[in-house]
């Protein structure tokens, strides 16, 4: 790898990978001992368990079609106005019962979550951790991936 010095971190490109490859990062320590292989902390993707490597992430392909909102969230967001913040874990939320109890999807988040929080009257929404994470039992409470949204509710 090449270290970036204005940036502080290493770079290297291999040709011939695509979007969903797996990779880790294999580390020699100042002893010459070979450490154990890490998972890349600014992935922007993770493997699901029991995997921990990082994953090379599809390129943002999102229209974003929010300027009404942007237009407006001065005025939601003053700090005069009132706010009720509803906090939600995605992976307890609501669960899809007929389909072998399976988390929602993020779309289906979308479509669900977001309208429940409006009919509730709550102005924001803050979600629970997002990020990738190894063990289910912890409820993403130990996350490896702190730029990857975990691959449980979908891409």
């Amino acid at each position: 790898m090449r270290i970036r010095q204005n940036v502080g971190v290493g770079e290297i490109f291999v040709p011939g990978l695509g979007e969903g490859h797996p990779y880790m990062y294999e580390i020699v320590g100042s002893n010459g001992a070979l450490l154990p292989l890490k998972a890349d902390p600014y992935a922007a993707a993770s493997g699901r368990p029991p995997s921990t490597a990082s994953r090379i992430a599809a390129s943002a392909r999102h229209a974003w079609c929010d300027n009404a909102w942007l237009d407006r969230r001065w005025r939601t967001n003053d700090r005069g106005a009132p706010i009720a913040i509803y906090e939600a874990h995605l992976g307890s939320w609501r669960r899809k019962p007929e389909k072998d109890d399976r988390f929602l999807s993020y779309r289906e988040l979308a479509t669900e979550l977001v309208p429940y929080v409006v009919e509730m009257g709550f102005t924001h929404l803050e979600l629970l951790p997002l990020t990738e994470f190894p063990f289910d039992g912890s409820w993403g409470y130990q996350p490896i991936g702190l730029f990857a949204p975990t691959s449980r509710f979908g891409t």
